[in-house]
């Protein structure tokens, strides 16, 4: 029997180790404009009397090192909870799409918008989903949005849901053991 062909060194894509990146908080997404490279996330102050959700910030990383590059701004302060942040630009505006009330009863989706990217940016005074104020409705908990548009230039909304359970127990999973 002979044995086994061993795999190719030249023909296989091999990732890059994986690089720690300062961050502030959780579901930091990576922004691309001009060639450069920004690291969008959630100030969060983990002090005794420091706010757990303190806006959203934007760090310049260096492409190679994924070192930050300049001083981080603060692009967005709420008195509601904001996480979740994306970027997209369009049409010499930048979007940012914000989860707002986490991912409960109170989750929904917000956005604001400026014509530079380190802002300032203005909320829109009405989430542009929620399903919060409406408990008839058979998906609940709509928030952490996505905006994409498919090459044919339609766009669509990916975002997160749930369908509340009616079991003996009430609208949730029963106890467990």
């Amino acid at each position: 029997m002979a044995a086994p062909q061993q795999p190719r060194a030249d023909v296989f894509f091999r990732p890059p180790l994986p690089r720690r990146v300062s961050s502030h908080g959780f579901d930091p997404p990576l922004f691309h404009d001009d060639g450069r490279l920004w690291l969008l996330n959630m100030q969060s102050d983990h002090r005794p009397e420091g706010r757990r959700f303190d806006g959203i910030v934007l760090t310049e990383l260096d492409r190679d090192t994924l070192r930050p590059v300049g001083d981080t701004h603060l692009l967005l302060q709420h008195e509601r909870l904001v996480e979740g942040p994306k970027l997209l630009k369009r049409d010499g505006w930048y979007y940012l799409v914000l989860a707002e009330g986490g991912t409960g009863v109170e989750h929904g989706v917000r956005v604001a918008r400026g014509r530079a990217l380190t802002g300032p940016y203005e909320l829109d005074s009405r989430p542009l989903l929620t399903s919060r104020d409406d408990p008839s409705l058979p998906l609940q908990k709509a928030g952490h949005a996505e905006l994409v548009q498919t090459p044919d230039g339609d766009w669509f909304l990916s975002h997160l849901t749930a369908r509340p359970l009616h079991t003996p127990y009430g609208p949730a999973l029963p106890p467990r053991p």
